[in-house]
């Protein structure tokens, strides 16, 4: 399984219902999560959720720079 397969994969686990993209070059990463989980939750929480899904990619070093779009479904339009 590839490594966009494998955060893919996470990041569908860690938020059941969402919906996810994920842009992968090398060792960096652009991910968009769409939810309802988002909602009343500032931008680092925000944050905070999806490193939590992907800690393990950063950890090993497979993940180096990440830029996070976390948004309501209502937000995403």
């Amino acid at each position: 399984m590839s490594l966009e397969q494998r955060i893919e994969e996470a990041l569908v686990a860690g938020f059941a219902g969402a919906e996810v993209s994920l842009e992968l070059s090398g060792n960096k990463a652009l991910i968009e999560v769409v939810s309802e989980i988002f909602s009343g939750k500032s931008r680092v929480e925000r944050s905070k959720l999806v490193y939590q899904a992907i800690d393990g990619f950063i950890r090993t070093g497979e993940l180096h720079a990440v830029t996070i779009r976390a948004q309501t479904p209502a937000e995403h339009g």
